[in-house]
């Protein structure tokens, strides 16, 4: 009994103090992921492999990209368009609230998270809180499932055996305390993240989305082939990177740089840095990539997503200013 009650206090404290222990989190990750990258980078070998980037590449990168963001936001649209009767809220839209999402996510303290920017500026549309919130949720749903999907699929036809020797980034000596380590925060983590979303609403939340799924999912099925063409023409936009820094397969390609962004649907990222940079940089190497190659391209990666970021923040400002950081308080005294 005393137990329960030990338990039950630890869940409580760990779900009003969850968002403190998180940032906590995201700061090791980021010492423990800079440590890592001290320890493998060859600054000659990163400088050269970057010089071989020019200008024009990178903006060409950057196209791509930008197509593969529009698709993004058709998918949003059309989620939205499923459960909103009449709305009217154009593509554009969409785009420009994703970008500047990412901008709060990489720029603003970390309290103040890009799904909430999302819910700010769409429910000004909608109008509908729990509509707003279920579109958001199922937006990122139907991304991570396709994403999975095509993970899965282009891995099995990559016919390509994936290999990576750990110690090229821990020596031997810490690499069973590192595991153990990490085994027993995640653990701890998992377990009482479980237990405190069972006291929350959002199990309610996810009834109501899945009732709406299931009244509009010939529509979601559409948003659905829509997100498998988004994340294709995201991973094929690496291509030309690739070419000039090692050449692979197009499949190769695309199974190296997309089943990493997985680990960036965990909600735990600082400046822009997340485990699917790590895992991003991991997946080249194990196809054969110099340490230094793999950091230079994910570095890009990153650079690109900054870039993105800016524009958002830059066209928020001349249209809207900064009303979404106002009613930031208004959202807070709501969730």
């Amino acid at each position: 009994m005393n137990q329960k009650k030990t338990i039950n206090r630890i869940t409580k404290w760990y779900g009003n103090h969850s968002r403190h222990i998180m940032n906590g989190f995201k700061w090791l990750s980021l010492i423990a992921f800079l440590f890592l990258v001290i320890r493998i980078i060859d600054l000659k070998e990163a400088k050269s492999a970057l010089s071989e980037i020019s200008i024009s590449v990178f903006f060409l990168y950057i196209g791509i990209l930008f197509l593969s963001k529009i698709f993004y936001a058709a998918r949003w649209k059309m989620i939205n368009q499923s459960l909103v009767e009449n709305e009217s809220i154009p593509v554009l839209f969409f785009f420009t609230t994703n970008l500047l999402a990412e901008f709060v996510t990489i720029a603003l303290p970390s309290s103040i998270g890009g799904e909430v920017t999302r819910f700010l500026k769409v429910n000004r549309r909608n109008q509908d809180a729990v509509i707003t919130t279920t579109g958001i949720f199922i937006d990122r749903v139907i991304g991570i499932t396709t994403m999975a999907i095509d993970s899965a699929v282009v891995l099995l036809l990559m016919g390509q055996v994936l290999t990576i020797n750990i110690r090229e980034f821990l020596p031997q000596e810490h690499l069973i305390p590192f595991v153990l380590v990490t085994l027993m925060v995640g653990g701890s983590i998992v377990y009482f993240t479980i237990r405190w979303y069972k006291n929350s609403t959002y199990p309610k939340k996810i009834k109501t989305a899945w009732r709406l799924v299931k009244q509009n999912r010939h529509r979601l099925l559409t948003a659905s082939v829509v997100s498998i063409i988004a994340h294709i023409i995201f991973s094929l936009s690496h291509v030309i990177l690739f070419q000039r820094l090692f050449p692979l397969p197009v499949l190769s390609v695309i199974g190296v740089i997309l089943t990493p962004q997985l680990g960036r649907s965990i909600p735990i990222s600082l400046f822009g840095v997340s485990g699917g940079e790590g895992l991003m940089v991991i997946s080249q190497m194990m196809v054969g990539m110099p340490q230094s190659t793999a950091l230079v391209i994910t570095f890009i990666s990153l650079i690109a997503r900054y870039f993105f970021a800016l524009l958002g923040f830059l066209f928020e400002i001349f249209t809207d200013g900064l009303r979404f950081i106002k009613d930031l308080p208004n959202k807070k005294k709501t969730v």
